[in-house]
């Protein structure tokens, strides 16, 4: 589920069907799908992992830049950024101990 926070990398599996509409691409990937992904414009909106014909768990980004993280009827996690502040640089001297 790290694709949701910019890392996607899905196992190798034989066939993958993709199909834009717009700016939105879908893909399922594997034979039967195991993985369903919606991507619009540059940005990956929602990643499905599918076992045993259902829904094992997903990440969905929705508006305002939220995270839905989810294991059907059993927990729901929601991420967001509450604040976003600059702060100053550490020293590069902590990373040479």
């Amino acid at each position: 589920m790290w694709g949701a926070l910019g890392r996607l990398a899905v196992p190798p599996l034989p066939d993958t069907t993709v199909t834009m509409q717009g700016d939105t691409l879908n893909a399922a990937i594997g034979r039967p799908a195991e993985w369903r992904l919606r991507i619009v414009g540059n940005q990956l909106m929602q990643l499905i992992r599918v076992a045993g014909g259902r829904v094992a768990e997903s990440v969905t980004r929705a508006p305002g830049g939220r995270l839905l993280y989810e294991v059907p009827s059993r927990r729901r996690l929601w991420l967001g950024v509450v604040r976003d502040e600059e702060v100053p640089a550490f020293d590069a001297s902590i990373w040479n101990r």
